[in-house]
């Protein structure tokens, strides 16, 4: 009798049920004592060994079917579950692993040959049990309801595992790491719990060296605490992926090679400089209401240049200003990180936006203007090509209205004689002089009239403008 007042689980007590018929342990306590090779070292205790012996002095037990059942155990050894094809684990109630335990290669499912009546009053497959570490390897999930009344002292992982019904976790406390490796989740995915350390879902390599994805072929809403480290790499979302933590701390957070057929909700954040998004879409990823100048985005995909909420905004469900917002926030984190060409290209979508939804004629004509003659500050070879047609253009106007050079005037229409290629070039040094806002010599630059003297003024504002634009687009260009 084990000092807990339950009794040992011998190899011959489980021969004695099985040939029973009885497939139900209550009350053991499972040890070293229970494998029937003393004589060995043991690290872990394997049932799949430890009933293979049984069923090689019983064959039948490969016909029948075999629904193996505990309650109230405890488990002093670390124990592997693996069976054969004809058996089947039914349930564990009231069980406390105070090592580890994995389940190899088994289908789990409570429901199966259970009527509904009983399914609905005892709905945990896992119910009031006590967890050292918890590993799952290449099972089959049929069970609605894995886990009621369980806690995990340690680690759960789940590792290339099929995991069929909706999973919805709301309560299930964990002090170790979740780590979940190339598997699959067939239903709507739910998960409300806090993690305390790391949760990590990433692609398991196989033996072939190619990376099997872990795939979520329903939603995944990420709404729990994370205290730790979030990685996010090799995922494929089917659907959609709503992360909405109630409380992310300062450790890394990582989303890495994640392709979204459905669309990514990361709205209402606030993500610090430990956040990463590599390879991600972000034509199917909004982050509106969030601040994130401070993330890194790297190698990103955009469909046709946009991101989710412009595409979006056809919907009329969004207000183009919280885009802006969105786009001059991408454009800071690309910024900070001297990614200058993505920030020229998020500064040109704001402001591009801004000007086709800007009600106010006159600030819409400045945007009109700023667009046009430096692409919103990004194209200084615009504004070179601007300053030169306005000087050419201005030159034409002065032979129009007329201007006093070098003691004679120069007028466009003056019959009293022809016209040269030397007025011209004075009218255009006189258009060279007035696009600088330094002030001309009046012996010998003398205006004739107050048309010229107009155009003269207006050539400076226009000059003056395009000059700085052009100065703008240098010093990015330099930057970059």
């Amino acid at each position: 009798m084990d000092p807990s007042g339950k009794e040992t689980l011998t190899f011959e007590i489980i021969i004695q049920k099985l040939f029973s018929g009885d497939f139900v342990f209550d009350n053991y306590v499972i040890s070293e004592a229970t494998y029937p090779k003393m004589d060995q070292k043991l690290d872990i205790l394997h049932f799949r060994d430890l009933l293979e012996m049984v069923i090689g002095d019983g064959p039948k037990l490969r016909e029948n079917k075999v629904d193996l059942e505990f309650r109230n155990c405890i488990f002093n050894v670390a124990v592997g579950f693996s069976l054969n094809k004809n058996m089947s684990f039914k349930r564990f109630f009231n069980c406390e692993f105070k090592y580890a335990c994995s389940f190899i290669d088994v289908d789990l499912d409570f429901k199966r040959n259970e009527p509904e009546e009983t399914f609905v009053n005892f709905i945990g497959f896992f119910d009031k049990v006590t967890f050292k570490d918890l590993y799952f390897h290449d099972v089959k999930i049929k069970t609605p309801y894995l886990f009621k009344d369980v806690s995990i002292n340690g680690d759960l992982v789940f590792d290339n595992c099929t995991i069929v019904p909706a999973v919805v976790l709301t309560d299930l406390p964990i002090e170790g790491n979740v780590t979940v490796l190339g598997c699959e989740f067939m239903d709507v995915c739910r998960i409300e719990i806090p993690f305390k350390k790391n949760l990590n879902i990433y692609s398991k390599k196989l033996e072939d060296k190619t990376e099997k994805p872990t795939i979520f072929h329903n939603t995944l809403a990420l709404r729990g605490e994370f205290y730790g480290q979030l990685l996010l790499q090799n995922v494929l979302f089917k659907k959609d992926f709503l992360f909405q933590p109630i409380y992310v701390s300062d450790k890394n957070l990582i989303f890495n090679s994640i392709k979204i057929e459905g669309s990514a909700n990361f709205r209402n954040l606030n993500f610090s400089d430990r956040a990463q998004f590599r390879k991600i879409d972000l034509s199917k990823s909004s982050f509106l209401y969030s601040k994130f100048d401070d993330a890194l985005f790297s190698e990103c995909e955009y469909i046709n240049n946009k991101i989710y909420d412009e595409l979006m905004l056809n919907t009329g469900k969004i207000n183009y200003k919280d885009v802006y917002n969105e786009l001059r926030m991408f454009e800071m984190s690309f910024d900070k990180r001297k990614n200058f060409e993505q920030a020229g290209k998020f500064h040109y979508d704001a402001l591009e936006l801004l000007r086709k939804n800007e009600n106010n004629i006159f600030r819409k004509s400045l945007l009109w203007f700023y667009k046009i003659s430096s692409n919103y500050g990004e194209g200084y070879g615009i504004s070179l090509i601007w300053i030169i047609i306005v000087i050419l253009l201005f030159s034409i106007f002065y032979l129009y209205t007329g201007i006093s050079y070098a003691g004679y005037n120069i007028w466009w229409w003056d019959c009293s004689k022809p016209f040269s290629i030397n007025d011209w070039g004075s009218s255009l040094l006189y258009s060279l002089i007035s696009s600088s806002p330094i002030k001309k010599d009046s012996e010998v630059v003398k205006s004739l009239g107050g048309w010229t003297t107009a155009l003269s003024i207006i050539q400076t504002i226009i000059q003056t403008t395009l000059v700085t634009l052009f100065i703008i687009g240098i010093r990015r260009k330099f930057k970059r």
